[in-house]
């Protein structure tokens, strides 16, 4: 009699410790999934999957940046002129400039940071750099940034996001992690389980 219930309470043991690891695996993996999809959001978001890419070689070698903001490019090239590149919309082809009033040349080798947007590093090594950067009212915002590297070619680096947008993500980031997260706490689960029946 004292060794069935012996048995009987061992069993109950058991099959706590069972029950326990797998809340225990099953709370872990969900967790780590939603971190996870919060951590893949707030990557997209900073523009930290973002690439450069190269823009198409101007009519003769740059020579300076003269002017980068949002939507174009304007390079002083080394036959003297001024070219400019519209980036939007895309598609478009190098154009000779006006020549710019002293005003409009800005300072171009300051960039900001701490702007909030992770950049990547530039494809080689930086001659000149510029840099431009909107926020609306944290609705949207965005950065673009323009690079003249030693051999001569030109890289921008573009991101925009909006608040709404990164909400979005954010949700689906919890979710898409989360769900990930619980089918494999499932699985566990069900290998603890098994294991645990068998031994």
């Amino acid at each position: 009699m004292i060794l069935i219930e012996r048995v009987e309470s061992g069993g109950e043991q058991r099959k706590g410790r069972t029950a326990l690891t797998v809340l225990g695996f099953g709370l872990l993996l969900t967790f780590g999934g939603c971190i996870l999809g919060v951590g893949a959001s707030a990557a997209y978001t900073s523009g930290a999957l973002r690439m450069w890419s190269a823009l198409p070689s101007p009519p003769s070698r740059p020579r300076r940046i003269d002017d980068g903001g949002l939507r174009a490019i304007r390079i002083e090239a080394q036959d003297g002129k001024l070219y400019t590149y519209e980036v939007e919309p895309p598609g478009a082809a190098w154009s000779v400039a006006p020549p710019a009033r002293p005003a409009e040349a800005p300072e171009v080798d300051r960039c900001p940071t701490t702007s909030g947007y992770h950049v990547m590093d530039p494809p080689g090594r930086v001659v000149q750099r510029t840099c431009a950067e909107w926020n609306q009212h944290n609705e949207a915002g965005g950065r673009r940034d323009f690079v003249l590297l030693d051999a001569g070619r030109l890289f921008p680096w573009t991101h925009f996001d909006s608040g709404l947008l990164s909400l979005f993500l954010l949700a689906v980031g919890i979710v898409a992690g989360g769900g990930a997260g619980l089918v494999a706490a499932v699985i566990v689960g069900r290998r603890i389980v098994r294991s645990a029946r068998e031994g």
